[in-house]
């Protein structure tokens, strides 16, 4: 009875040792594939992170380009990063979800899994938040360096435009003159696309400062200097639509002096041209003439006044060419008292003709008419009889009546004349 008992007693306890070894093999399991499940998540996330790590490297990146070209390929570049983003959210996502089932499970290291849950979770939150502003920073600085290159094109086309500007040849005539205004005035149609052109570039300076402040002094510099090279084209234009105009008035004016010179050159040759007629009806008609000239010169009188007035205020104006103005106002002051001078002393002699043709027409004229006569003073018949001498003698005596009725004429003839 006593080995029934122990044998029993012995099948018991292995028994109960086996069931109990068997709840430990159970949770021994457990706990490995409890392990085993918290490791590769581990491992899992390891690599997740590190892949993001490298990609934050990248996304934090300060390059932003030289110029449009460099952003654009920087740009190109970062899209391919963008998108290995989108295809590997999946995976991180995955990674995420398997912690979480893990912790759900109530995994023995799920404290260690909540933190990497999290840790994982905003390490991918901070790459996209970057990956994000790298793109905006992308495009930001795409859109600065096209006002670059917008700005510095603008101002490489506006010392372009200088360049035409610089000549100092203001034409040698009126009309060579005349073409050079013409052309500057399709020169200035031509910088309504500038202007145009750098307010645009003053608008988006505006916009890309308030969206971009931390590029400002960058772009207000830009700005400043498409401005001051546009203010400093306009002042040239300015200055050299100027200088036409003064050349254009200037030549004007030089045009009206040689046109007044030359008129006074044809008058005096006209008033010192003729030679003295030597009979009345021609010396009368030569001072007609020539009080016709003096009307033409007094005709003339207000538009000379005129002109030396004009050529006193851009002497006072003070032009350029002053001194050669002055010149041409001495000259022509000189030439026209000239003319007045030739006139009255051509007047004077005119004068002195017409009286002396006066005097011989009338000496002329009694010279023919003492002639005439003369031969009834020479008559050696003195009558053969009475009656034929008291005929003579009323003959002689109607002779002595046409004689003193000349007598007037004759001394007209002793007065002085203008010779």
């Amino acid at each position: 009875m006593k080995a029934a008992l122990l044998v029993k007693n012995i099948r018991a306890k292995i028994q109960e040792d086996f069931a109990e070894i068997q709840v430990l093999l159970a949770e021994r399991e457990s706990k490995l594939a409890e392990a085993l499940a918290y490791f590769v998540f581990i491992k899992e996330c390891t690599e997740v992170q590190e892949w993001m790590n490298d990609q934050q490297v990248k996304a934090a990146s300060e390059d932003y380009g030289t110029d449009v070209e460099h952003v654009e390929l920087l740009t190109q570049q970062f899209e391919l990063i963008l998108s290995g983003l989108t295809t590997y959210a999946p995976r991180v996502k995955t990674c995420i979800d398997n912690g979480n089932k893990l912790i759900a499970d109530e995994n023995r290291y799920k404290d260690e899994i909540k933190a990497k849950v999290s840790e994982v979770s905003d390490q991918w939150e901070d790459l996209s938040e970057l990956a994000t502003a790298r793109h905006e920073a992308l495009a930001g600085a795409r859109r600065v360096h096209i006002f670059d290159r917008t700005a510095d094109e603008t101002i490489a086309w506006i010392q372009e435009k200088e360049g035409t500007l610089s000549a100092d040849f203001y034409g040698l005539d009126l009309e060579s003159i005349q073409a050079l205004v013409r052309k500057h005035n399709t020169f200035e149609s031509e910088l309504v696309a500038i202007k145009e052109q750098v307010e645009a570039i003053e608008q988006e300076a505006e916009k890309l400062i308030e969206l971009y402040p931390d590029a400002e002094d960058h772009i207000a510099v830009k700005r400043e200097d498409s401005q001051t090279a546009w203010e400093d084209l306009r002042s040239k234009s300015h200055q050299r639509r100027e200088n036409l105009e003064q050349a254009e008035q200037l030549q004007t004016y030089f045009d009206q002096h040689q046109e007044f010179l030359a008129w006074i050159n044809e008058m005096i040759a006209k008033i010192t041209a003729p030679d003295l007629p030597q009979d009345v009806t021609g010396a009368e008609n030569l001072q007609e003439r020539h009080k016709e000239y003096k009307v033409e010169i007094e005709s003339r009188k207000g538009t000379f006044n005129q002109y030396i007035d004009s050529g006193n205020k851009l002497i006072k104006d003070g032009h350029i060419l002053s001194q050669e103005i002055q010149d041409r106002i001495n000259t022509l002051e000189h030439r026209m008292n000239y003319l007045n001078r030739t006139w009255d002393n051509r007047c004077q002699i005119y004068d002195i003709n017409l009286d002396l043709q006066y005097f011989k027409r009338e000496a002329n004229l009694l010279d023919n008419w003492l002639s005439v006569r003369e031969g009834t003073l020479r008559d050696g018949k003195l009558g053969d009889s009475i009656p034929h001498v008291e005929e003579l003698i009323r003959k002689h005596d109607d002779f002595e009546m046409t004689i003193a009725a000349q007598e007037d004429k004759f001394n007209a003839l002793t007065r002085l004349t203008m010779v």
